[in-house]
């Protein structure tokens, strides 16, 4: 036979072998399904929430499935604790709209204040408007007090919607209730403190305290007091609870992170490694211009106990400059793990460059310009020991980009309208963030 000569299979036959395959991929996730919760069902109901979070929670497959079977089943109970501390609240949700729980409406308004994701709060706002009169109905009964339930009720109430009540559904979430283990003085924490460590009563409160942080870091405000609770709790004397409180805060917004506390534990020698380094990493999610700085004064002292998480933070926020910057620590001796690291992080900032200046260069460097503008202005005002280079690359970079006239004239805007943002740092002792950044633009638009 001619070795250049091939026989395409009939298409029919290829459709086939994929439907097969699919079948027998949908059979295999159909009978872990089956065991996952049958082993969930059989065990202590204090143990539940860590198999769940161990076994199911990150197959997203298996976890749709297995969240079939808790709705046949009608485990509703434990749809509701997803929704209020889990990461897919949205796959739960839906479970209890199809199944018509009790506790779908204040679930769906719960999820409108999420933050996680768009498509939690639009899963949750289409289920009350399909629903409009019960939903109507619903709020009437418990009028809601978040500005994002307020919108859905005007929306309804927009559309014509006659309330319908019905005893059946259960009343709102009470905030205070669902999150009450975060609170310092109260008994959750109370009866982790005078528990024998590994105690059942220790992890059950060790692991509702958790929850609770994972529930309160996913919604899109953290009011007071819950928000100084978090703070107090990284403090803790229980080293699970300590961390859980650093990682909750990474879901902040920048304005509402306690940078200043946690700056310290950065710097406090008397914590241990893994705690400054996860203090560094919740403290890296605060206001950019200062971040961006301080990180890169970190990634100039590999002896730092949060070098590595600094390095991969700067693999997350570097630019031209962090790639000069790492580069020059080729000439210091490192560790093997951490000369890798470095590599890695260089190659994760070049490879995002490169994915941004394919896309649209000219339109790139407009949307960076302002952030390169704040970031040397607050090493500026802020006397940091690298205002100096960081100024010098500015310089160097935007004499680069001077023919592009989306940037002259992006420069010329900001030399006459820049204005911070909330979250940024807008005065030192030696000037103010809008004064400096006009200034440099009016200096550098040619």
């Amino acid at each position: 036979m001619n070795a250049g000569l091939r026989i395409a299979a009939p298409s029919g036959l290829g459709s086939l072998v994929l439907l097969l395959l699919g079948a027998s991929q949908e059979e295999g996730i159909r009978s872990r399904a089956e065991d996952a919760f049958r082993e969930w069902r059989g065990a202590p109901p204090d143990e539940r929430w860590t198999r769940y979070v161990r076994e199911i929670q990150e197959d997203g497959a298996l976890q749709d499935a297995f969240f079939g079977h808790l709705r046949e089943e009608g485990q509703f109970e434990f749809l509701e604790e997803v929704v209020l501390y889990g990461r897919d609240a949205q796959s739960a949700l839906r479970e209890l709209t199809a199944a018509d729980a009790p506790g779908w409406l204040r679930c769906a308004v719960w999820c409108l204040d999420r933050r996680s994701d768009s498509h939690t709060w639009e899963s949750a706002r289409s289920s009350l408007l399909e629903r409009a009169d019960l939903a109507f109905g619903w709020f009437e009964a418990h009028p809601p007090s978040s500005p994002e339930a307020l919108r859905v009720q005007d929306e309804l109430r927009a559309a014509g919607a006659v309330p319908r009540h019905d005893p059946r559904y259960l009343p709102a979430y009470d905030r205070a209730f669902v999150l009450r283990a975060l609170d310092p003085n109260g008994e959750v924490v109370s009866t982790l403190h005078r528990s024998p460590t590994g105690s059942g009563a220790w992890l059950g409160a060790a692991l509702s305290i958790e929850r609770a942080l994972e529930g309160f870091s996913f919604l899109l405000e953290h009011p007071e007091p819950w928000r100084e609770w978090v703070t107090r709790l990284t403090g803790d004397e229980v080293e699970r609870v300590r961390l859980c409180a650093y990682r909750s805060l990474t879901r902040f917004r920048p304005r509402e992170i306690p940078v200043e506390h946690l700056w310290r534990d950065v710097g406090n020698a008397g914590l241990e490694r893994t705690a400054r380094e996860h203090a560094l990493l919740a403290w890296s999610f605060g206001p950019d211009d200062e971040v961006y700085v301080r990180l890169h004064e970190i990634a100039l002292d590999p002896d730092h106990p949060a070098w590595f998480a600094a390095l991969s933070r700067l693999g997350d926020l570097g630019d031209e400059f962090t790639l000069d910057l790492l580069a020059r620590l080729r000439e210091v001796e490192l560790s093997p793990p951490a000369a890798a690291h470095r590599e890695a992080e260089l190659g994760r900032i070049s490879e995002r460059l490169s994915a941004l200046a394919a896309q649209d260069p000219q339109r790139g460097k407009v949307d960076r310009l302002r952030r390169i503008l704040t970031r040397v202005a607050w090493a500026d005002l802020n006397c940091h020991r690298l205002e100096e280079d960081l100024r010098s690359w500015m310089q160097e970079i935007l004499r680069a980009w001077s023919e592009s006239p989306e940037v002259v004239a992006a420069l010329r805007e900001l030399a006459t309208s820049f204005e911070p943002d909330p979250d940024q740092e807008t005065a030192t002792l030696f000037g103010d963030l809008r004064s400096r950044v006009r200034s440099y633009a009016r200096e550098l638009a040619p």
